[in-house]
């Protein structure tokens, strides 16, 4: 789910593991620092991510995949009507 939201996501930052305390059996991702707070990643129901966790991890996420699909719609747009107009 995470690689089909964030398509350059870089997982070997990202430590996944299963969660302990209060999110125990849960899948958890680990923010580094001395205290190792973890972040649910997926809501309750599974249905999408979670928000907090796409918050604190946006570095590791990377943008997402709507987003460089927008831009890349965008550029060839541009480039079609530079194109366009050359050939004028």
């Amino acid at each position: 789910m995470i690689k089909d939201k964030f398509d350059k996501v870089n997982f070997e930052k990202l430590k996944i593991r299963r969660g302990t305390g209060m999110f125990e059996g849960k899948i958890v991702a680990v923010a580094q620092g001395p205290k190792n707070t973890e972040y649910k990643i997926l809501k309750e129901d599974e249905s999408s991510l979670m928000k907090s966790f796409m918050e604190r991890f946006k570095n590791e996420l990377g943008p997402e995949s709507s987003e460089i699909i927008k831009e890349d719609r965008d550029t060839i747009r541009e480039q079609c009507r530079r194109l366009k107009e050359a050939e004028k």
